[in-house]
């Protein structure tokens, strides 16, 4: 993995915007105005500024430097609150002399772990020239990105996938996961969601496997406010609108999305006793999943970026027991009245060629 790539994965990135709020039915994710971009690293771990909207963004200042304890809950961008019982010190004028006007900073940690004890923090909050200019106006434009690369729409041509024009399309694809246990993506708490797609792009990705479960399309919850910190335009969103907003942001990047139901429940995948490795179990029906996939496909049938989708994540068998070993017990008998609730029903197709079927 590169240095700059691990460099990234090593700060939490978060990003608070100050909205121009416009009607909702607009779509248009050029509402961002300002945005603040904070990291939050262990001691010892290195801390990369950033700023890469374009060849010619930079470090425009450096608002909170901070280095020593901040507690789990008080960890919000812009509104940082050191624990005043432990110790820290102020960093924000050494930084900003050392990175503002730079395109890229990188903050050695250890220079300052003699200051405090083990347990500390660095936590740096910055903002950038370009900050609120990322996001592309309207579908169009994103649209457009795509079609530049392939004549939409796909389809399969014998056994390889072609554009409208019969040229072959090779699927450069990358799994965006969190959404099937938390009801949004992993990362729109620390990074800005333009920023994510435009990272997934410029690695050589062209598509993105979003994942989603069958309880969260049919409950449709509004989304946890610290789970999408860093981008403050979705606060008080439901999770499917949060859905649709991470596909719009794919598409303005050039990228195809791929749709993956991957549980029935809201959880982590997969073990055998997960009780979720058919598309139906004691929960969701198999009339369920089907209402679930009817509402996904609702919403992105005119949504020229999704291409594809993946009916039911690795259909496996299932064994009674409690998932994870500290879950809620998966009972067999639910899925085979026959078996005892520890036991194992094994999947397999119940047609065909036997060396075909599932095993």
């Amino acid at each position: 993995m590169a240095p700059r790539l691990l460099l990234l994965l090593a700060c939490f990135e978060h990003v608070l915007s100050v909205l121009r709020h416009e009607p909702r039915g607009t779509q248009a994710q050029g509402n961002l105005t300002h945005s603040l971009r904070c990291c939050f690293a262990p001691a010892g771990k290195p801390v990369l500024l950033t700023c890469d909207s374009s060849p010619d963004d930079l470090i425009s200042s450096v608002s909170f430097a901070f280095y020593g304890t901040i507690p789990f809950a008080r960890r919000v961008c812009g509104e940082e609150i050191p624990d005043e019982s432990r110790c820290g010190v102020n960093l924000k004028e050494h930084i900003s002399s050392h990175c503002q006007g730079r395109q890229e900073c990188l903050v050695d940690s250890t220079e300052f772990e003699d200051l405090c004890s083990s347990g500390s923090e660095m936590a740096i909050r910055w903002t950038c020239k370009h900050d609120g200019n990322t996001f592309a106006k309207n579908s169009s434009q994103a649209s457009s990105k795509i079609e530049q690369q392939f004549s939409l729409p796909l389809r399969a041509q014998g056994s390889v996938v072609v554009d409208s024009s019969g040229s072959r399309v090779r699927f450069k694809g990358v799994n965006w996961p969190g959404a099937h246990i938390t009801h949004v993506p992993s990362g729109l708490d620390r990074s800005p969601l333009s920023s994510i797609a435009r990272l997934i792009k410029t690695l050589g990705f062209n598509v993105v496997r979003l994942t989603w479960d069958v309880e969260t399309v049919l409950a449709n919850p509004v989304v946890e406010t610290r789970l999408v910190a860093a981008n403050p335009w979705l606060i008080g969103m439901r999770a499917l609108d949060v859905m649709d907003e991470v596909i719009l942001a794919l598409q303005n990047a050039g990228l195809m999305v791929w749709l993956d139901n991957h549980m029935l429940e809201s959880d982590w995948c997969c073990a055998a006793n997960d009780c979720n490795g058919f598309w139906y179990n004691a929960q969701y029906s198999e009339k369920q999943w089907l209402q679930a996939w009817k509402e996904i496909a609702r919403r992105s049938r005119n949504v020229s970026s999704v291409v594809g989708a993946g009916l039911k994540n690795e259909v496996r068998s299932v064994c009674g027991g409690k998932s994870w070993g500290v879950g809620a017990f998966c009972n067999a008998s639910a899925f085979e009245p026959s078996l005892p609730a520890d036991a194992c029903v094994n999947m397999q197709w119940s047609s065909g060629p036997p060396q075909f079927q599932w095993r």
